[in-house]
């Protein structure tokens, strides 16, 4: 799915800056599926924002704001559900320094790249990712 996703998008097919509810709406069940079922959910979205006639900036503050209402979502149903215990939390805190030294460095390049730039970074990540998923699911790693 992300792979025939991205191939529409380097093939230029764009959403109208603002596309129905319907379409929406069903970009974020694909994504709340994924996300349950693999943890998974972010493809569809970021291809979907890729897909609209937003500038670099727009698309990147969408994404980080979903992402982590997202991740909220997530750990409040997860804890719910008895998934969360100390040795959970004891990595994902530990964790924390890379994903601070990550950001930095994310903000870092993007304020120094081209708009444009960021589309072909998205675009390459997207084709590597559904490359690695598509070998992975082939190969049973």
């Amino acid at each position: 799915m992300i792979l025939a996703s991205v191939l529409l998008l380097w093939r230029g097919v764009r959403l109208p800056p603002r596309p129905s509810r319907v379409l929406t709406a069903a970009i974020g069940l694909v994504a709340g599926v994924m996300n349950g079922l693999a943890s998974m959910g972010g493809p569809p979205i970021v291809v979907y924002l890729m897909a609209l006639s937003h500038r670099a900036a727009t698309v990147r503050a969408t994404s980080i704001v979903y992402f982590m209402l997202a991740a909220v979502v997530s750990f409040v149903v997860m804890a719910w559900r008895g998934l969360i215990d100390a040795e959970i939390m004891l990595w994902s805190l530990a964790s924390v320094p890379v994903l601070i030294a990550g950001t930095y460095l994310g903000n870092w390049g993007f304020t120094r790249a081209a708009p444009h730039h960021h589309r072909i970074t998205s675009m390459a990540t997207l084709s590597v990712l559904a490359a690695l998923l598509i070998a992975r699911g082939l190969g049973g790693w």
